[in-house]
């Protein structure tokens, strides 16, 4: 898994800033963990992503500390990207830049 620390370009600001902190590609899928900082707290997210599909799974959460990050005991359903949003962002960003 490479150890990153990159700025994820936002379509709309929400006063928060998304960084890329690591991406793996395994069967055609992508699990990333990427950071959201705003003036009142940091969160992490691990999310899965189909790039051929366009469509990105919630997998894991964490407030505080990437240490805080665990993987849910039930992720959610594949979901389709809502452009504008952040998860939109992530899988244009993700797919854009490191789609094997």
């Amino acid at each position: 898994m490479s150890q990153l620390n990159i700025k994820i370009p936002r379509t709309m600001d929400d006063n928060a800033g998304y960084f890329l902190l690591s991406v793996r590609c395994e069967n055609g899928l992508i699990e990333t963990i990427h950071k959201r900082e705003s003036s009142e707290s940091v969160g992490f997210s691990k999310t899965l992503i189909n790039c051929s599909k366009m469509m990105y799974k919630d997998i894991g959460y964490g407030e505080g500390s990437i240490k805080n990050l665990k993987d849910y005991e039930t992720p959610s359903d594949w979901t389709s990207v809502i452009m504008g949003s952040s998860k939109s962002d992530l899988v244009n960003f993700i797919c854009l830049n490191y789609r094997g």
